[in-house]
């Protein structure tokens, strides 16, 4: 059975126009002697690839972990075992001439997530970090580019997506429908460490809200970057977001034109 994370960062790639070769044979030594370990993606594409937030080159040499990668000292473990061999001439090009025509590609690590922080210090040391949920959140937002096509044999991942977005989508008249409350199911008391900010931002906006605590409706007019309106909003039909804004301004505005007892 194929690596799971590993087919995930195939089909993203090769979504984006790449030829991506698997499991290349890889020696960590200048004589290339001993038992080969492997590069786990070397992928080559006509030309650049645009995505949000960045550039990949023509060429991307990478590195898939199925787990999650959230400390400097875990990526410099990554980093040591492999980019650190990649980046040696005499080791790395050596093997790597016989698949790519240029040393200009990018040195890409796929893994479950990571933070903010590790993000950057990865750039620093040249690797980009992708993870399986810019993946996830690039073919959500892409699915309807390809559902005319009612099959890809070899896009599993991208064939349970895009179905799961279908009945989200159309959850009103599929017969087994889905809604994204099967799938934040998280229970606080059970599984506390699960809890995120999605679950405590939108709720606490929601009781804010519900409950018409003059403060906080205000702080959530002014603040127009609140990442409710600025996200969860985008998923209701047109218009909601700013018609909800307007009658909230209109509320404070007419309590202040209001004459005094």
């Amino acid at each position: 059975m194929a690596d799971p994370a590993t087919e995930l960062a195939r089909e993203f790639l090769e979504f984006n126009k790449y030829i991506v070769i698997k499991q290349t044979k890889f020696h960590k030594n200048k004589k290339l002697k001993g038992t080969p370990g492997d590069i786990d993606i070397i992928a080559i594409s006509p030309k650049k690839c645009k995505l949000e937030g960045f550039t990949l080159k023509g060429i991307v040499v990478a590195e898939v972990k199925n787990w999650n990668v959230k400390t400097k000292a875990h990526f410099n473990d990554i980093y040591s075992d492999k980019f650190k061999f990649i980046n040696n001439d005499k080791i790395g090009w050596k093997q790597l001439k016989k698949y790519i025509s240029s040393k200009k590609f990018d040195r890409v690590l796929f893994c479950g997530a990571t933070t903010n922080a590790v993000y950057k210090y990865a750039e620093k040391k040249g690797v980009r970090i992708i993870t399986s949920g810019f993946i996830i959140k690039y073919f959500c937002k892409h699915y309807t580019k390809y559902r005319k096509k009612t099959y890809y044999s070899e896009a599993y991942n991208f064939s349970l997506i895009r179905t799961i977005m279908n009945h989200l989508n159309k959850f009103g008249t599929f017969k087994d429908k889905l809604t994204l409350k099967d799938f934040v199911w998280i229970n606080h008391e059970e599984d506390a460490k699960y809890t995120n900010q999605f679950n405590e931002r939108n709720g606490k906006f929601m009781a804010d809200f519900l409950f018409y605590d003059e403060e906080q409706l205000r702080k959530l007019i002014e603040d127009k970057s609140e990442w409710f309106f600025n996200e969860s909003l985008k998923t209701f039909k047109k218009g909601k977001k700013q018609q909800i804004i307007r009658k909230v301004e209109k509320y404070f505005k007419n309590k202040q034109n209001a004459p005094s007892p």
